[in-house]
């Protein structure tokens, strides 16, 4: 017969086997997660299948479906975890800042590097395959967030009070930043008239697209007065 410390031993070794159990799952959700979010992004929704995120991921069919319930399912978990860890962070920074010009700047700026992240490829391939339902939770997430409502205000500023004015001119910045960068690449590489646009880098197109929607700004010297404060 165990004697009564005999048997607390047992017992004290269930929470750190449990604690172990749950560790192994996150692990294995983040591994699911992070080559879900690669082969999206680079495939689109339609063009991914399980078995395939199984297999980069490293792990069994039988326990993506113990995590996960469909494909569908996974596809919006990889655009909700990578908008709740962006959001929270770049609000941060626009909360640091006073002049709605450098707000509108930084969070344009933002936008712009986090355009070429896993999430843009995925929102742009759900886009372009008209998959509206599997952006509708992620669009939510991102229009109702701080992070957007700090950058209207801004823009509201900007435009004299005018709500409209602003939120016209915010789309315009975001339908921008989805293309701009891709169609500047490809321009660059393949036009035969070969323009002399070698010259420009990211952050000097980026200040070419806030002057074209917001022309009346010297975003040059915001651009300026921001790069001589970090």
């Amino acid at each position: 017969m165990k004697t009564s410390t005999e048997i607390d031993q047992n017992i004290s070794k269930f929470p750190a086997t449990q604690r172990r159990s749950r560790r192994s799952r996150e692990e294995l959700n983040l591994q699911i997660l992070t080559a879900a979010t690669s082969l999206f992004a680079s495939g689109g929704y339609k063009g991914v299948t399980i078995r395939e995120i199984a297999k980069t991921a490293n792990v069994t069919l039988p326990t993506v479906y113990r995590l996960f319930e469909n494909k569908r399912d996974l596809y919006i978990e990889c655009c909700r975890r990578e908008l709740s860890a962006e959001l929270p962070q770049l609000n941060k920074v626009l909360e640091s800042h006073d002049r709605p010009e450098d707000i509108l700047y930084i969070s344009t700026e933002a936008l712009f590097h986090w355009s070429n992240q896993g999430l843009h490829r995925i929102v742009m391939r759900a886009i372009m395959d008209e998959d509206t339902d599997m952006i509708r939770n992620e669009a939510m997430q991102l229009f109702s967030s701080e992070y957007m409502k700090n950058t209207l205000k801004a823009a509201q500023k900007l435009c004299n009070g005018d709500i409209e004015d602003a939120e016209i001119r915010v789309i315009f910045i975001h339908s921008l930043l989805y293309v701009a960068p891709s169609t500047f690449k490809f321009w660059s590489e393949f036009n035969p008239i070969k323009p002399k646009l070698s010259q420009h880098t990211k952050l000097p197109l980026l200040v070419e697209i806030l002057l074209r929607v917001f022309p009346e700004i010297k975003w040059r010297e915001v651009e300026s007065r921001l790069q001589i404060a970090r």
